[in-house]
């Protein structure tokens, strides 16, 4: 069976940007089939505080507290860490806090912003007259040295920029990930991950997600979930 999660996904409690309440989320996600959620905010916790495990025990679905980090090279998808640093706005760093935890890290929409002309602005490539002109070029990005996959699949980018990133996958061997990057309730599961087996906690996630046994998933909003680029995984009905 497969087990559908949002990846990336933003709540009032821990992302300023976010107008997303918990309990409307894990509505919403509940009512669409979700096997679970990562909670990856910006800011942490601190909000939410020890009420969280609370809140998520009453759930039917799986809800991970997870991290989107502002790293040097760019935004960065934690999973497995809970605590937020400021150290790990040095990449290293949170590479070293998940290798601790056994956690996963995926870079989050890699290349938003950049065909969008000489105003764009791209968090991996700082300067517009560097951008890479190849995926082979965009692949050599030190960030993937430092990480375990890349999103391919975000609610919030265009089509180009998915698509670039999803090449840039294959050209690194990995299958990337999908998440909605939704900040408020119309976007949820606009894109999604499908992960072979019945993800029922955090450790049964990781262990997939270092397995490798996922996709990333485009449709499943709809009823029509669909593997985009390939994976390990075949498709059944939602759970």
């Amino acid at each position: 069976m497969i087990s559908y999660f949002d990846l990336h996904l933003h709540t009032d409690h821990g992302s300023g940007d976010s107008v997303l309440r918990p309990r409307d989320m894990v509505y919403d996600a509940t009512l669409l089939g979700l096997r679970g959620i990562a909670l990856t905010e910006h800011e942490g916790w601190g909000v939410f505080g020890k009420d969280f495990q609370t809140f998520s025990w009453n759930q039917q679905l799986l809800l991970m507290q997870s991290l989107e980090v502002d790293t040097e090279y760019g935004h960065v998808l934690a999973f497995g860490i809970e605590e937020y640093e400021p150290a790990y706005r040095d990449l290293r760093a949170l590479r070293k806090a998940a290798d601790r935890v056994g956690g996963y890290l995926v870079v989050s929409h890699p290349f938003r912003g950049l065909f969008d002309g000489i105003n764009s602005k791209n968090l991996l490539f700082a300067e517009f007259t560097r951008y890479p002109k190849t995926v082979d070029e965009a692949a050599q990005h030190q960030i993937f040295s430092l990480v375990d996959d890349l999103e391919v699949l975000n609610g919030a980018n265009s089509e180009q920029e998915n698509h670039f990133a999803l090449e840039v996958a294959h050209c690194l061997g990995w299958s990337g990930t999908g998440g909605s990057d939704a900040h408020n309730r119309q976007n949820i599961a606009r894109a999604t991950t499908g992960i072979n087996g019945d993800i029922r906690s955090k450790s049964d996630f990781l262990d997939a997600m270092h397995a490798r046994t996922y996709a990333p998933i485009e449709g499943f909003k709809h009823g029509t979930p669909q593997i985009i680029g390939g994976g390990g995984i075949t498709l059944d009905s939602p759970n």
